[in-house]
């Protein structure tokens, strides 16, 4: 019997929650939608950080996942031969 395999999962762990979240998308192409809240004097600011992720299978079979990163300040850097993202955040 044939079974739905993902082309890609997301693994979260977040600090004080018991169990992982883990997702992927159900079909052979699929995305994902991140969005990071942040509170500032009692008030839930717009989206400090968005990332969207795109997957794609391409002609040679491979799947091929875009992630576009937005947020204010968003800056793209290598360090330590990582690619990272750095964003403004209020403290």
């Amino acid at each position: 019997m044939p079974r739905k395999v993902r082309n890609f999962w997301i693994e979260l762990e977040v600090d004080g929650r018991k169990t992982p979240i883990a997702s992927g998308p159900t079909g052979k192409t699929g995305g994902f939608n991140l969005v990071i809240h942040q509170r500032y004097n009692g008030s839930i600011l717009e989206s400090v950080l968005t990332v969207i992720g795109d997957a794609v299978i391409e002609p040679d079979g491979n799947v091929s996942l875009t992630l576009d990163v937005r947020g204010a300040g968003v800056k793209s850097l290598t360090r330590f031969g990582k690619h990272q993202f750095k964003c403004k955040t209020i403290r």
